[in-house]
């Protein structure tokens, strides 16, 4: 004698506990694009359960900037620069201040070169040397005038030099007895050629 029974019999006089009533609407999901949809819900619940946004970041490992937790490459990846090969080693004549990694290129400056004097008549002649530093020194030739100065003696006084023993050679026999008979001579000599005339 129910109404709401799906035997409902509006006949009926006495009610015989007969009725008989429609399953009750299942609840659950409908929304189809959650990941618990339910085909055979009657009834949304409210319990639809959705997958997580996706992450967007850099999911490339080798980036600076890798993110583990991105789902989704959004083409923000970056890179270090790539490697600039070069000469590191600051003595070397090509060494390369920019350069991240050796490359072996390093050329190592030449020896410095010993100066000295390298003329070997020079008294100081350095034997060593590979640049001629301009101090050379020479011992000094005998002037033309050597001969005709006298030295100084270990007492102090001048010995006569060449040109003195030369006059020495030449006045070294005049005395005075040798100057009056030679000017005898010559006055004798005069008279003589006087008279021959």
């Amino acid at each position: 004698m129910d109404p709401a029974a799906t035997n409902y019999d509006e006949t009926a006089e006495i009610d015989d506990g007969s009725c008989e009533y429609p399953p009750p609407p299942i609840e659950g999901c409908m929304d189809s694009n959650a990941t618990n949809y339910d085909a055979t819900a009657a009834v949304d619940d409210g319990s639809c359960e959705y997958r997580p946004l996706p992450i967007e970041g850099c999911t490339n490992s080798s980036a600076t900037n890798y993110d583990a937790t991105a789902d989704v490459d959004d083409g923000s990846c970056e890179y270090p620069p790539p490697p600039i090969e070069g000469c590191m080693n600051s003595s070397a004549t090509n060494y390369d201040e920019t350069a991240t990694v050796d490359d072996g290129s390093c050329q190592e400056p030449p020896p410095a070169q010993t100066e000295g004097c390298l003329d070997p008549t020079a008294t100081n002649y350095d034997e060593t040397a590979a640049v001629d530093d301009g101090s050379c020194q020479f011992t000094e030739a005998p002037s033309d005038d050597a001969g005709q100065e006298g030295s100084e003696g270990p007492d102090g006084s001048e010995s006569a030099g060449a040109g003195s023993s030369q006059e020495e050679g030449l006045l070294g026999g005049v005395t005075p007895l040798n100057l009056v008979l030679g000017s005898a001579f010559v006055i004798l000599i005069a008279i003589f050629l006087v008279r021959r005339r």
